[in-house]
This record gives C-alpha cells, structure tokens and sequence, in this order.
C-alpha cells in the first residue's frame, strides 16, 4: 500500500472514530471547506496577477457551489418541516408551521 494512501485512510478512521454522531449537514461542510479553498485560490490568483477571464470562472464556480449548498440546505430544512407540519395533530399548529415555512420560503 502506498504511504499517502495509508494516510489517508488512517484520516478517515480517525475521523469516523472522533465524530460517532456526525451532524446532518456534513456533506455541507465538506462542500463549504471545497469553496473556502476555492476562495482562497482566487485570492492567490489575483495577487498573481492572473487573467481576468480565468478569476471570473473561478468566481462563477464558487457562486454556483455556494447556490448548490444553500439549495441542499434548504431542501433538507423543507423536508424536514413538511413532516413536522403534516404530523401536528391539531390543524391550528398544522396553518402555523405551514406559515412559518412559507414565509422562509419569501425569504430565500
């Protein structure tokens, strides 16, 4: 086995190890931390000097990633609400919670 695949498998064992009860956005982080390092990137790009066609692809990728994110995010959140409205027993909580995701929804 090569030694930077041990390693990296020994990562991943320590992170299972560490984070038994992982959070329900991890998928999220692990596209937030992708986008910082693209920021950071265009960051080096433009202290370089770099061409003005190739900072403003970057810039697209990080808008497109940052909308993907916030599409999944939200998505979950809805899910998640619609089965927490369509379960309350009483059809005044049912209006309520259904207003309150209607008016996240206006928000976004």
């Amino acid at each position: 086995m090569k030694k930077k695949q041990k390693v990296t498998e020994n990562k991943k064992a320590n992170q299972r190890e560490a984070d038994p009860f992982p959070s329900p956005h991890q998928e999220e982080i692990k596209r937030l931390n992708r986008i910082l390092g693209q920021v950071e990137g265009i960051k080096a790009m433009i202290e370089k000097s770099r061409e003005l066609d190739a900072v403003l692809m970057q810039c697209k990728a990080v808008h497109q990633a940052l909308k993907s994110v916030e599409s999944r995010i939200l998505r979950s959140h809805v899910e998640a609400a619609m089965d927490d409205c369509l379960s309350a027993p009483k059809k005044k909580d049912r209006v309520r919670k259904r207003e309150a995701l209607l008016a996240l929804y206006k928000a976004v």
